[in-house]
């Protein structure tokens, strides 16, 4: 069935064999699953197949699922200008201007967040990118960072926000949005606790939540957007992240992170 041919494929992803992995990993489109919808499923017509030649086509390549993904794959974005006349990346709204204004998006990638007066000629969903591109987990390119951010914003946000301390920086995350399910991947934050009786260490939560916890401050209440997020990261030493977008934009932005995973 897809979803087996799709376990599979995630399976072999997790095992480093990208190639074969990936190329199951397409069976996601025929799964009944909301969340495995195909983007642009109103224009199947014009959904490359991977095997035309689009050296003279634009290619729009348009998210898919949650924006840990968005963060994860938009790495590969910048290689299909090798196969495409230009690409256009649709992204989600509030990750507009940090993947725009990063590095890798150069001349020949257009960035936006609606199809509304974008011209294409072909389309693919994100996670694809690697079968397109035949990567390997040699080939996985940018592996010590991609994103960016302003300097200067790091800084004013830093005088804003973070104590004036010479202690370590740490930055926590401990569960995803509370409106998806994140099937156990959310840790409680009373694990955490013992960590915070170290001396030495500032606590940040990287949480986009209005509550408070003792011990930890939170910054989540400072986030109007994803450049927010990550002004805050870049200004810690070590993010401490469950399996969320924080794991997956913290990586992305080059800062040490560490992953903590429940064991089943």
């Amino acid at each position: 069935t897809p979803t087996d041919y799709y376990n599979y494929g995630a399976f072999l992803i997790s095992c480093g064999d990208f190639l074969k992995g990936h190329k199951y990993f397409t069976y996601r489109f025929l799964i009944d699953d909301k969340n495995f919808e195909y983007p642009l499923s109103f224009d199947i017509d014009r959904k490359w197949d991977f095997k035309q030649d689009i050296s003279d086509k634009i290619l729009l390549v348009h998210y898919e699922q949650g924006f840990g993904d968005t963060f994860m794959y938009c790495r590969f974005v910048p290689q299909l200008k090798n196969l495409a006349k230009k690409v256009i990346f649709v992204v989600q709204e509030n990750l507009l201007d940090l993947i725009k204004n990063s590095g890798i998006i150069s001349d020949g990638i257009e960035v936006v967040s609606s199809l509304e007066n974008v011209d294409y000629d072909v389309h693919m969903a994100l996670l694809d990118t690697p079968f397109a591109l035949k990567i390997t987990t040699d080939s996985i390119p940018y592996k010590n960072g991609y994103l960016e951010v302003d300097e200067d914003k790091i800084k004013t946000y830093a005088q804003k926000y973070l104590k004036e301390s010479p202690n370590l920086k740490v930055g926590i995350a401990y569960h995803g949005d509370k409106n998806a399910n994140y099937n156990g991947r959310d840790i409680d934050f009373v694990r955490f606790k013992t960590l915070l009786n170290l001396g030495n260490v500032d606590f940040y939560s990287l949480q986009c939540d209005t509550e408070e916890e003792e011990g930890i401050i939170n910054l989540g209440k400072t986030f109007n957007d994803f450049t927010d997020t990550a002004c805050a990261i870049k200004n810690m030493d070590i993010v401490i992240s469950t399996d969320n977008v924080i794991l997956n934009l913290s990586g992305a932005l080059g800062v040490k992170t560490f992953g903590m995973f429940n064991r089943y």
